[in-house]
């Protein structure tokens, strides 16, 4: 794939003044995949073979349209909330892929996933 550079933002503040926020700009990746797709539940989506081409994840965003998600990371049990949006920001050490199965909850689940690295 081409190199290309990728910008994150990301921030949560309540009304009572905190505020926590993380923005990255101008990151150069060279590895990058995409999922957008409808499923329905019970579907089982294992994004490791998406996330096989990048040996060194930085970078993922999961978007789900209607009821989540539940998760399994490297193979661990899933876990009991249901997430709709995910934001994660992968440490380069220890090395290796991004292990993650997403268990599709509700009728016409439209999933979109975003991963990027090296």
């Amino acid at each position: 794939m081409a190199n290309f550079t990728g910008n994150m933002t990301a921030g949560l503040s309540t009304s009572d003044g905190i505020s926590l926020s993380k923005v990255v700009n101008g990151t150069a990746f060279n590895a990058k995949a995409l999922l957008d797709d409808t499923f329905s539940a019970p579907a089982l989506v294992d994004l490791q073979p998406l996330m096989a081409s990048i040996a060194d994840p930085k970078y993922a965003l999961m978007i789900c349209d209607g009821d989540g998600a539940q998760l399994a990371f490297d193979g661990g049990g899933v876990t009991v909330k249901a997430f709709k949006t995910l934001l994660l920001e992968i440490a380069s050490t220890p090395a290796g892929g991004l292990d993650l199965e997403l268990t599709v909850l509700g009728t016409s689940q439209r999933i979109r996933f975003l991963g990027m690295g090296d």
